[in-house]
């Protein structure tokens, strides 16, 4: 008879025999995972490790708590703007600004996290160069062809 089934019987059954019960049974359940934490490998925590070696001046220094506010900021200003460039499609002067302006926000929200130097030189590091230059260069046609052209 276990020792749960035996203070039951008597009416001393107790949260510590319950819990010492629960323990048993999930320290079997759990010891595949702890021999894989025990071969765990840390990872640097740094956004870009390579990066992080040199720090960035102090002016970009911020603390946690005011990065995050800048993300907020500038996603929720970001995202504001593209929700209301939806409602501005039919006029394409309007509509490019307000989308432009507000990927662009969203953009530059992500340099908050990352801190300015960090993102940009990961942005625009040899791998990613294609995808940057399309990015800068579709907003850059976008706003040339709605704001220059269309007025000719």
């Amino acid at each position: 008879m276990s020792n749960y089934s035996r203070n039951a019987s008597s009416g001393n059954s107790t949260w510590q025999n319950f819990s010492t019960r629960v323990s048993d049974t999930t320290s079997g359940m759990f010891s595949s995972f702890s021999s894989i934490t025990n071969r765990y490998i840390p990872v640097n925590t740094s956004p870009f490790a390579a990066n992080s070696s040199q720090p960035e001046p102090e002016w970009f220094e911020l603390t946690l708590m005011q990065r995050w506010a800048g993300f907020a900021i500038c996603a929720i200003s970001g995202m504001l703007m593209l929700s209301l460039s939806a409602f501005k499609i039919l006029h394409p002067t309007k509509f490019s600004l307000s989308f432009t302006f507000g990927s662009l926000l969203i953009f530059i929200s992500f340099g908050f996290l990352k801190g300015p130097k960090s993102h940009f030189s990961h942005v625009f590091s040899r791998e990613r160069m294609p995808f940057t230059l399309s990015y800068f260069g579709s907003m850059g046609c976008c706003l040339f062809f709605s704001l220059i052209v269309s007025r000719l």
